[in-house]
């Protein structure tokens, strides 16, 4: 398949079906592809679920969804980032520079 192929064949994909799904916008969307489920908060997109994505055109329409709303994602992102708009970590999910200060030893209460 030729580079122009596989960009009219994505064209195609992402007119056929525009979301809804407004990443950050409000409290009330999800979307589903799969069984993945993403939720819509107005500070994080919350992302549950599994997907298989077979080498057929399901799986290609799967992943051009999932590209989709990554790269609306990523957007939203970048523009919040540039705007200064970026809000406070509400929870501390994710990677952490250091666990030591997240962490202390205490006595075992069961001896």
């Amino acid at each position: 398949m030729t580079q122009s192929t596989e960009n009219s064949t994505e064209q195609e994909a992402l007119k056929a079906e525009p979301f809804a799904f407004k990443p950050y916008e409000n409290d009330h969307q999800s979307l589903q592809i799969g069984e993945l489920t993403f939720e819509n908060q107005t500070d994080k997109v919350i992302a549950y679920g599994d997907i298989e994505i077979t080498k057929n055109q399901q799986g290609l329409s799967q992943a051009l969804k999932l590209k989709q709303l990554f790269d609306m994602i990523v957007a939203e992102l970048q523009s919040a980032e540039q705007a200064g708009d970026f809000t406070q970590d509400s929870n501390k999910q994710g990677l952490r520079e250091s666990e030591d200060s997240f962490s202390k030893e205490v006595d075992n209460p069961f001896s």
